[in-house]
C-alpha cells in the first residue's frame, strides 16, 4: 500500500516541548495499525545525551508498548528522545521522534536557627536552598538590592556545564539586611535552565525586628 502504519497513544507526549512529571509518572500506551497489510511489530527506543542511557522497549503480546516516564529515574531526566518505529508486513515503516525535555526547580528560604517565627529579623542569618532536577544548565538568582549590598559575593549565576548530575542542590547563605523596612518583603528570583526551557521560583521572607536588639537586651 506504499504506507506505514499509523502509530496512537502518544497524545501526552506529541505536540509539546515541556513535560511535568513532578505531579505524578506519565503513562504512555503506545500502538499501531495497518488496516491494509497488517501490523509487524512496533517498538520504543529512548535515549539520553546527559545520562548516557538508553532502552529499547518491545511490544507486549497485545502489540502494546507501554511506557512510564517519572522523575526517579535518569533517562527521563533533561533532555530526551523516544522514538518509535512501526512495521507492517509487506516492508513499509512508520518513525516518529519525541524530544520531551523535562526540568524542576524548588527554591525555598530558611532560618539559620529556627525559632519558629515566620518573619526574619534584620540581622538575621537565612539560607536560600535551591534543588533542580532534569540536568539543568544553569540557574541564575536575581537578588534585592538590600541583600545585595550587605552580602557581597553572593552568587548570581550558577553554571553547571562542568557537572553531569541530574539532580544539583545549593544552600547559599545570606543575612537579612540592617537596611531592610520594618514590615517589608524581600523577594529572591530563582530561574533554572535547560535547552531552551526556563522554570521559575520567587521564594520571599518578611522582616520583622531587628536581631541586634536582641544582643543588646541580653548585654543588659
Amino acid at each position: 500500500d506504499g504506507e506505514g502504519p499509523v502509530v496512537s497513544g502518544t497524545g501526552a507526549i506529541s505536540g509539546v516541548t515541556e513535560i511535568d512529571l513532578t505531579h505524578g509518572p506519565i503513562d504512555l500506551d503506545i500502538f499501531a495499525s495497518d488496516v491494509l497489510s497488517g501490523l509487524k511489530d512496533i517498538k520504543v527506543t529512548i535515549t539520553n545525551p546527559d545520562s548516557g542511557d538508553r532502552r529499547v522497549v518491545t511490544q507486549d503480546p497485545d502489540g502494546h508498548v507501554k511506557i512510564q516516564l517519572n522523575q526517579n529515574e535518569p533517562i527521563f531526566m533533561g533532555s530526551f528522545a523516544i522514538e518509535i518505529v512501526a512495521k507492517d508486513n509487506v516492508g513499509n515503516e512508520t518513525v516518529i521522534t519525541y524530544n520531551p525535555i523535562y526540568l524542576a526547580l524548588q527554591a525555598d528560604i530558611a532560618k539559620v536557627h529556627e525559632d519558629g517565627m515566620a518573619t526574619y529579623a534584620k540581622g538575621e542569618g537565612a539560607y536560600l536552598d535551591i534543588t533542580t532536577h532534569g540536568y539543568a544548565d544553569k540557574v541564575i538568582i536575581e537578588w534585592p538590592t538590600k541583600i545585595l549590598a550587605e552580602n557581597p559575593g553572593l552568587p548570581t549565576v550558577i553554571d553547571y556545564a562542568s557537572r553531569s548530575f541530574y539532580t544539583q542542590m545549593e544552600k547559599i547563605s545570606f543575612v537579612v539586611p540592617l537596611t531592610a523596612n520594618e514590615g517589608e518583603r524581600l523577594e529572591i528570583t530563582v530561574r533554572a535552565y535547560k535547552d531552551g526551557v526556563m522554570r521559575e521560583e520567587k521564594p520571599y521572607l518578611e522582616v520583622a525586628g531587628n536581631a541586634l536588639d536582641d544582643i543588646r537586651y541580653r548585654i543588659k
